[in-house]
């Protein structure tokens, strides 16, 4: 399945909520696969510094939730730019929304996302 950044921080992120603690725990187990665009590690990693900045977490955490990030085995897959941009026009998303959807729909997988317009419309 395609995992977006939001998925991700809210399993990293302490003061989220994950409502798919099951789907973690497959992946851990290696009974489940993670696919992402490229972009994944910007979008989450910023957000990782946006939380230290806001005091969300500590640096030490924010630390261990990189590692614990870059530890995961997510497969980075290329994106087909016009293709996405045309995407993000039609349904009237951010490119990197529309490329996370974008390779759902290539992949022919679920989009894994706390993103409720974008959910709504991987649906």
């Amino acid at each position: 399945m395609v995992v977006d950044a939001s998925f991700i921080l809210a399993y990293l992120l302490p003061d989220e909520v994950l409502s798919a603690d099951a789907l973690i725990k497959r992946f851990k187990a290696g009974q489940a696969v993670f696919f992402s665009t490229q972009l994944l590690p910007f979008e989450v990693l910023n957000s990782l510094k946006n939380a230290l900045k806001q005091k969300r977490i500590t640096a030490v955490q924010a630390g261990v939730l990189s590692r614990r990030f870059l530890e995961m085995e997510i497969e980075l897959l290329p994106v087909k730019f016009e293709e996405v941009f045309e995407l993000a026009e039609k349904k009237n998303l951010t490119i990197y929304d529309a490329g996370y959807l974008w390779l759902a729909r290539n992949k022919k997988v679920k989009l894994q996302t706390l993103d409720k317009q974008l959910k709504k419309i991987a649906a």
